[in-house]
């Protein structure tokens, strides 16, 4: 997010000197219908949502309510993306992490390594759940197979 995204700055000023998007994204548009303009997009509801995207991020790569976490972090990072775009700057290069991000958010992430998984094995939690956390999963590589960056089997 610190890196690959457009800065909490750049969001900011593009907030402030812009009333009005040149091309609207989809779930920009949906935000726009559910709350007004002016009380969603501004610099201080961006810059509270650019600290929590930020959080969510953290407790995901630690793994602490891991799948919630990615999703939250997903769900924050497609909107500072489409906030960027609509402005009418499209390259999309961010759109592949994006999707992958969501992708991972419905995968069993977590299950391993994990500080979720760490409570779960001190819990002594037992199962069938625990059982296929110690096992493979077919599904655990479907995100890095999504966009074609692993090529399956």
């Amino acid at each position: 997010m610190f890196w690959f995204f457009a800065s909490l700055r750049w969001h900011t000023n593009l907030l402030q000197k812009n009333a009005e998007f040149i091309a609207p994204q989809v779930l920009i548009s949906a935000i726009s219908e559910v709350i007004r303009r002016d009380v969603f997009f501004t610099p201080s509801t961006f810059t509270f949502l650019y600290w929590a995207t930020a959080a969510v991020g953290v407790l995901a790569l630690v793994g602490l309510f891991t799948r919630l976490s990615v999703f939250m972090f997903a769900l924050g990072s497609w909107i500072f993306i489409a906030h960027v775009y609509s402005y009418g700057d499209r390259h999309h290069p961010e759109a592949v992490f994006a999707i992958f991000l969501m992708t991972l958010a419905f995968s069993p992430s977590g299950d391993r390594l994990s500080l979720d998984a760490l409570i779960r094995r001190r819990r002594g939690r037992s199962g069938k759940a625990a059982e296929e956390t110690l096992g493979q999963s077919d599904t655990a590589m479907w995100p890095l197979k999504r966009p074609g960056w692993v090529t399956p089997p």
